[in-house]
């Protein structure tokens, strides 16, 4: 067992300290670069931004309007070769693929067809074998790829993928498993409460059936969410697949965390009950959609609580790390971007941004490239059906974020709510050219905060003092 005890700090524990500065304006900055990559010979030339590839943010749609500002958008999982239009241009977009073999297939088939320059290899968690022998498997098929993927947010894994798999970049980033809205949380009071109701200074039972502060309270945003049936409990449960459950390994003998993709036959869930373990399985687990999600911390040495009858993992803990998961971001991404630019590659600080300015601190922090999900839903271009609630405009996203559900539920305001499955409405926000404008201004305003002239020029410039932890209260509702 290994406990580093340093404390590790995400962009909401740190700020940006002014330099003096020889800028006049904003328009004297250079937020655009040029990376030269570890294994592909090809030249890039871009503002280091990158669209998240979830199936609300990363379409083609996006594509279109950002590579008119030289900005990337890694495109989502679904599309096929021939969903892909030919005078896309090449230089900022991704392909991104996962690990399975019908996942490859696809791959394989754009490839053959469009040629593309990027190629995303994207899990949820890099730190398993099939995910390296994938990326190696993909260097020897496409030598002359940009090949990227993740997520992980260890430097020695980092070198790994780098200098032994054949990554030109590393995405950072393991983000906290967390629950849709309606999970019901155990309260010290015997009640239940909505996960997202639950205020800080409340108590909830943790795993030994004791009472325990709550210290947070978090909208983490909208994330990949799968749908979870366990026999002890009489609805289904909406969790993000990084969310580690508390099970009893059948074959091992012994009770372990696990992430609830990877929980199958051989383990059993587990609840307390009259301060008893009790045992349970899972009798459906698949793949659901996007959600809106939260997560709350807890003031307890196990990190635990107890969710819709399972005990599970308080995923933000942000004064003690166990090695390798819920890794701060703002520390990952400054410990790797070290290991990396010590063997020639380079990193995406992937997950944690939450304003313009943590774009910012990422780049300060070390990060070649951001990565940003939820600061792009909600526009014309994202996916998702808009619809007047009250008089106000919403995008609404379907769980399954198909056509047939919207095919479904398009007649009307009234019917958008799914017999199936839940729905998350995000304010409108209009064209996503307002967005970027809004966000290349923040960055360069904080170059000349700083003294930066040009956007690789941020790290040498920044400087950051800890700052006492604030509360993230930008996302509230259905604010994004």
């Amino acid at each position: 067992m290994k406990l580093d005890n340093d404390i590790k700090l995400d962009f909401s524990d740190v700020l940006l300290l002014p330099n003096w500065s020889d800028l006049n304006s904003r328009n004297d900055v250079i937020i655009e670069r040029e990376f030269k990559f570890k294994y592909s010979p090809y030249v890039w030339t871009g503002v280091p931004i990158i669209v998240s590839n979830m199936d609300t943010t990363g379409t083609i749609e996006m594509a279109r309007v950002l590579q008119k500002y030289k900005v990337l958008t890694c495109l989502h999982k679904f599309y096929t070769e021939d969903d892909i239009p030919e005078d896309l241009d090449k230089n900022y977009y991704m392909i991104s693929t996962g690990t399975s073999e019908a996942d490859l297939e696809r791959l394989d088939k754009i490839v053959k067809k469009h040629d593309p320059y990027f190629i995303c290899v994207d899990v949820a968690n890099g730190y398993h074998k099939k995910f390296i022998d994938t990326v190696k498997e993909l260097r020897k098929r496409y030598p002359d790829k940009v090949l990227v993927g993740g997520n992980v947010v260890t430097n020695n894994l980092v070198q790994e993928l780098i200098l032994n798999a054949g990554l030109d970049i590393v995405k950072i980033g393991i983000g906290s498993g967390c629950f849709t809205k309606d999970t019901r949380v155990l309260m010290a009071n015997g009640t239940y409460k909505n996960i997202n109701e639950i205020q800080i200074g409340e108590k909830v039972i943790n795993m030994n059936g004791e009472p325990v502060n709550v210290l947070n309270v978090m909208n983490q945003g909208i994330k990949k969410v799968l749908q979870v049936k366990i026999d002890n409990y009489n609805d289904y449960t909406y969790v993000t697949e990084d969310h580690r459950y508390w099970v009893y390994n059948k074959n091992d003998k012994k009770y372990e965390w696990v992430n609830i993709n990877s929980i199958n036959s051989d383990y059993n869930i587990t609840n307390i009950e009259n301060k008893e373990i009790k045992y349970y399985n899972i009798i459906e687990k698949k793949y659901f959609g996007e959600e809106e999600t939260w997560d709350i911390e807890v003031d307890c040495p196990t990190h635990s609580f107890i969710a819709n009858n399972s005990i599970v993992h308080n995923s933000v803990c942000t004064t003690r790390l166990q090695t390798g998961v819920g890794y701060p971001q703002f520390s990952a991404v400054v410990e790797c971007s070290n290991a990396a630019h010590g063997v020639d590659g380079h990193i995406i600080s992937d997950g944690g941004i939450q304003n313009v300015g943590d774009i910012s601190k990422a780049f300060g922090a070390g990060a070649d490239f951001v990565m940003c999900g939820s600061m792009f839903a909600g526009h014309d271009e994202s996916g998702g059906e808009l619809v007047e609630i009250d008089n106000k405009k919403y995008k609404v996203f379907y769980g399954m974020s198909s056509s047939t559900a919207m095919n479904k539920y398009h007649g009307g305001v009234a019917h958008y709510r799914s017999a199936e499955g839940k729905t998350v409405k995000v304010n409108y926000k209009g064209s996503v050219e307002d967005t970027i404008k809004h966000m290349l201004g923040g960055i360069r305003s904080t170059m000349t905060y700083i003294g930066a002239k040009k956007i690789k020029h941020i790290p040498r410039s920044a400087n950051f003092i800890r700052v006492n932890n604030i509360v993230n209260k930008i996302y509230n509702g259905n604010e994004i």
